[in-house]
């Protein structure tokens, strides 16, 4: 019993010695993975690698608001959509966005309303 009092005690200092050790690079983050992303196509990712990958690369219309999984904050869009304000029409089978302005791709292009119609398509007819 002393032994692992010891053994639990040792490993203790050592960890304590390491927290106290200077940190050589402070203001960086190294994030290891199991395995590299599959793909960065967000119409074929299955796998939780890529996903991470794309949730840093890749903006959406709307997210949830913080924790909370039944509240949305917009992104790309102006506005979350709702009966009350008359952009969810038809019985919820239509829901209007409006796209932010001024936003553009890595590429210098500005996005659009028929970019989001595109990747909406795209992911219908790959899915």
């Amino acid at each position: 019993m002393e032994h692992k009092w010891f053994f639990v005690t040792g490993v203790l200092v050592l960890f304590s010695i390491m927290a106290l050790a200077a940190v050589p690079n402070p203001d960086t983050v190294v994030y290891e993975q199991e395995r590299a992303a599959e793909t960065l196509d967000p119409a074929m990712v299955i796998d939780t690698a890529s996903g991470e990958v794309l949730d840093n690369i890749y903006q959406t219309l709307i997210t949830f608001d913080g924790t909370f999984l039944t509240r949305y904050v917009p992104v790309l869009s102006t506005n979350v959509p709702s009966v009350k304000d008359g952009t969810i029409l038809d019985n919820g089978m239509t829901y209007v966005f409006h796209i932010k302005k001024g936003v553009h791709f890595q590429n210098g292009d500005l996005l659009t309303p028929q970019d989001v119609v595109y990747s909406f398509e795209r992911f219908v007819v790959t899915g």
